[in-house]
């Protein structure tokens, strides 16, 4: 009979006081196993709680690192917008491409110029400023 047996894939710090039989089949333990499984699940139990403590500690890390993850997110999109090649586009410019998105005499031509003047006060503001484009 093996009083302390290891795992081969698990640390030397994991033995337990049974013999593989009693663990991996119904087989029931002897008298002189009982006292000795006992005292072992308090061990373990009791080293558990340091990596149950270390996981809630590294838990709560991550969810700060993914709200700093997300909060940069947020302001490199912010940012990289307010340098975009599209708020310095010439209005001239502007006011021909949204004239494409519409085709005369079609139902959903006033419908395309109403989402085109959702995007932005500037591209309602060109929206509604450009003759060419009321009359839709």
């Amino acid at each position: 009979m093996y009083l302390f047996e290891t795992d081969s894939k698990e640390s030397s710090s994991n033995k337990t006081p049974v013999h593989s039989d009693i663990l991996e089949t119904n087989n029931p333990p002897t008298e002189f196993q009982i006292p000795s499984i006992h005292d072992f699940l308090s061990s373990a139990h009791a080293q558990k709680s340091s990596p149950d403590d270390k996981i809630a500690l590294l838990q709560s890390s991550l969810k700060k690192l993914r709200a700093e993850h997300h909060s940069l997110n947020i302001q490199i999109r912010n940012h990289g917008g307010a340098v975009s090649p599209l708020r310095r586009m010439p209005t001239e410019n502007s006011s021909l491409i949204f004239s494409l998105t519409i085709t005369p005499h079609h139902p959903w031509a006033e419908s395309a110029l109403w989402l085109v003047s959702a995007v932005s006060a500037r591209w309602r503001n060109i929206v509604l400023s450009q003759p060419s484009l009321g009359h839709y």
